[in-house]
């Protein structure tokens, strides 16, 4: 009896997990920034700003740098976007590597 309720809360664990997750996947993110920018917050009000002046230039800088890589990474994407991807045949790689084949018949 004990197993079967130990494999019952697991799945019904399992299952909230995976339903939640649209409200999860945010707030673990949320953490994690959490715990990476407070370090640089607690320098900043070391220096003598308030928290919520350091807070503020934290994440301007943070979103500063991420609008600099969008902004540089934008116009590539479109680049490569635009291009078309040539595909080849099976037929036509087939064809290609037909004297290649030959030549390694040949050689042995």
């Amino acid at each position: 009896m004990t197993a079967s309720l130990l494999m019952l809360a697991i799945l019904a664990s399992v299952t909230v997990l995976y339903l939640s997750s649209s409200l999860l996947v945010p707030i673990v993110i949320a953490c994690l920034a959490y715990l990476i920018l407070r370090p640089v917050v607690c320098r900043l009000c070391k220096r003598g700003l308030s928290q919520m002046v350091a807070s503020s230039v934290v994440i301007l800088v943070l979103f500063g740098m991420l609008g600099l890589v969008v902004g540089l990474l934008y116009p590539l994407a479109v680049i490569l976007g635009e291009e078309p991807i040539e595909t080849i045949e099976s037929d036509e790689m087939l064809e290609k590597d037909e004297p290649i084949k030959a030549a390694a018949v040949s050689q042995h």
